[in-house]
Formats: C-alpha cells, sequence, structure tokens
C-alpha cells in the first residue's frame, strides 16, 4: 500500500473451503492495528474461490506510507449458512411506531429480562 486511501487486496486463503458456499471474512482488527490500517468484514454470496484468493477491501486512515508484507494475516474467512431473514417492513406498513414496537417486543419476550 501507498498513503492514504482505499485498496483491494488479494487475500490467499489458507485451507480448504468448500466451493459454491458462502463465506464470512472476520478482520483481526487488533492484528491490523499494530500496522494502522482497517480491513472491511466481508459476506461473499456463493462464492467460487479461485486459486484460493478473495479480495480484501483495506484503508489506510494515515498520510504515511504503510506497507503490507506477503503472508501478513489480515483476519479470518469461514463458511456459514444461509439465514433467511423475514421483511419486517412487509408488516408494518400501515401501524404507527408504538404498535410496531409492541409487536416486536412480544415476539421477542425470551431475549428481554422480566425486570426491564
Amino acid at each position: 500500500m501507498v498513503t492514504c486511501g482505499e485498496y483491494l487486496i488479494r487475500g490467499k486463503v489458507i485451507g480448504d473451503l468448500s466451493r459454491n458456499t458462502d463465506l464470512l471474512f472476520t478482520a483481526d482488527r487488533f492484528r491490523l492495528s499494530k500496522r494502522n490500517v482497517l480491513a472491511a468484514d466481508a459476506l461473499y454470496n456463493g462464492c467460487q474461490l479461485v486459486d484460493n484468493v478473495v479480495m480484501v477491501r483495506v484503508i489506510n486512515p494515515m498520510v504515511n506510507r504503510n506497507v503490507l508484507y506477503k503472508g501478513t494475516k489480515l483476519g479470518r474467512i469461514e463458511a456459514v449458512s444461509r439465514v433467511n431473514y423475514v421483511n419486517m417492513l412487509d408488516n408494518i406498513q400501515g401501524k404507527d411506531d408504538n404498535q410496531v414496537i409492541t409487536e416486536i417486543l412480544d415476539s421477542h419476550k425470551e431475549l428481554i429480562g422480566k425486570e426491564e
């Protein structure tokens, strides 16, 4: 990397991940903070790895020149299973905010403490 800016870096995946799967990259913030750079977490949908390489978005917020050497560990990548999310917007049209909040809280009672 050169000076201040955003870069895409080719990241080599260590190990073997199954093909055509969803992958989650989680940046190692502690390790990267020592080098004064940031990396974005990323979800690769239906990713088909070519040569076990993924692109990682890295930001150098410093004005100084910053170098990431070959072999620097940027984070962790792992296969994840798909989760289907319910689109709450379809269910809330035509309702006021208090009604929507009450319905959401009622549907998640097990997550909320009894004293709250």
